[in-house]
């Protein structure tokens, strides 16, 4: 149950109100003394409370009793579905720009930079935002900002504005993923639920390039039918947003964080005082990596296997999807037997990134020393090993957010996981950037290589987390 502040005015609809209420608790007698049926109504109400003058309505956590929030945790789940599509956009796009634009492969990968500005921008105001605006305006916010690079870049703008667009993407991106992190951390099945959240941002990853190989045959290679479709499925999620987060003002975001604290620690946990803690720096060093690992596979595996492996636009398509159906896979699946399979989230991930640092450098060892014309089974191969080195990384991102939570003291969590969620969010965007950088002044056919040292490095921090912060 919510809890309430000192002297709040509370009306609960369908049971009388105590009229004693104290802090953090519910006076209306013992909870014992409630029948099955009353405490069922009472987990159902919504609690409208003045605060700050203003009247904000406080919702169950627990989305089994309260329709309002089954539709907030819908919108999340579709916000992170496109978010997931967005991101595969531009990998599964290259080989296409590239010709349309006439620009090498490296010039392409400057997006992923716009992206990383646009994500830490986010980072560093990521609290005050929320402050301004509340939940409600992030997301819609945020929606809004990756829908305007969609519709953009449906223009087909020079390539200067085509690349400029996705800082927009960037900044939407970051708000999203942070706001929506620490929204699903605190409610009920918070496990359950962050593995099918993130496990959306999955799923926008297989449909995307399938979805968009069949465009560009369908539409003579013009993508800008695809942005045209993400521009319309963003917009609406921005409406959806609006209505299912309706009561989140910035008012109310004040009040919760407010009671996440100590009751002498009301005021604003500072952004400097968060990057001084080491959990908050080594969780996001892991997470940095991890990320950059993830997309920067989806970002360059299918220019990898057209140009290096000869392999068409359809089967590297098949090959990215398969990765990213492990993905969501292993988040939905292993995030559920996490808790009953290992006694906690570190031991849990430490299985997880041996596993992944294992196949890949299975994969790498078999690309690198078999062609496409050597063996008729490549692209059946590559897609199947695509998908195991999907399944043990999918659980990694969900179950780390979740270990960083019970790490944490209670008035740092909430600015922590922003900062978090989105720096983390930064390697997505820098590390595909640097990978691109590498192999122009290499070779691409090395970048199975250069992969497995980027998962090699965060199973490295992972295990470094017990000497740099105390886990039970």
């Amino acid at each position: 149950m919510a809890s309430i502040k000192k002297n709040a005015k509370v009306v609960y609809p369908g049971l009388e109100a105590s009229s004693l209420i104290t802090e953090r608790t519910l006076s209306y007698g013992s909870i014992d003394e409630l029948s099955p049926l009353e405490l069922e109504r009472l987990l159902a109400t919504t609690q409208e409370i003045t605060y700050k003058s203003q009247t904000i309505h406080i919702h169950s956590k627990n989305w089994r009793h309260s329709t309002y929030l089954k539709c907030q945790v819908l919108a999340c789940f579709l916000n992170m579905f496109l978010m997931g599509m967005d991101g595969q956009t531009i990998g599964s796009l290259i080989p296409t720009l590239s010709e349309y634009y006439q620009q090498h492969d490296f010039n392409i990968s400057f997006v992923f930079i716009l992206q990383f500005l646009g994500y830490t921008s986010s980072a560093l105001f990521m609290d005050k935002i929320h402050r301004r605006i509340g939940r409600r305006g992030v997301l819609s916010l945020g929606s809004f900002l990756v829908c305007l690079t969609s519709g953009i870049n449906a223009t087909k703008p020079p390539f200067i504005v085509f690349v400029g667009a996705y800082l927009c993407s960037g900044v939407g991106g970051g708000l999203m993923d942070g706001c929506m992190n620490v929204f699903i951390s605190s409610l009920v099945d918070h496990n359950e639920l962050m593995g099918i959240l993130h496990g959306s941002f999955g799923i926008g990853g297989i449909v995307v390039p399938i979805m968009i190989s069949y465009l560009l045959k369908w539409f003579d290679g013009d993508f800008k039918v695809h942005y045209l479709t993400m521009c319309g499925l963003n917009l609406f999620s921005c409406v959806f947003s609006l209505m299912s987060f309706k009561n989140e003002t910035s008012v109310k975001y004040e009040y919760e964080v407010s009671l996440e604290a100590n009751d002498e620690c009301h005021e604003e946990t500072s952004l400097s005082v968060i990057l001084k803690n080491k959990t908050v720096l080594i969780f996001s060093l892991f997470l940095f990596l991890y990320t950059g690992s993830e997309t920067s596979i989806s970002s360059w595996l299918v220019s990898y296997l057209i140009k290096v492996k000869h392999l068409n636009q359809l089967s590297s398509s098949y090959a990215i999807s398969w990765f990213w159906i492990g993905i969501t896979v292993g988040r939905v699946t292993l995030g559920f037997m996490t808790s009953r399979l290992f006694l906690n989230e570190y031991r849990a991930n430490v299985f997880y990134t041996a596993m992944a640092l294992m196949v890949y450098s299975s994969y790498t060892t078999f690309t690198l020393m078999i062609t496409s014309y050597q063996i008729s089974a490549f692209s059946e191969l590559t897609d199947t090993l695509m998908f195991v080195e999907g399944l043990f990384m999918g659980p990694l991102f969900p179950t780390s957010t979740v270990a960083l939570m019970k790490l944490l003291p209670v008035n740092l969590r909430v600015g922590s996981m922003g900062v978090v969620a989105t720096l983390s969010g930064s390697g997505s965007a820098l590390f595909p950037f640097f990978i691109g950088t590498i192999t122009h002044l290499t070779k691409l056919d090395y970048l199975p290589i250069y992969i497995c040292f980027l998962t090699a490095g965060y199973l490295v921090i992972w295990l470094s987390i017990p000497k740099s912060c105390s886990f039970s």
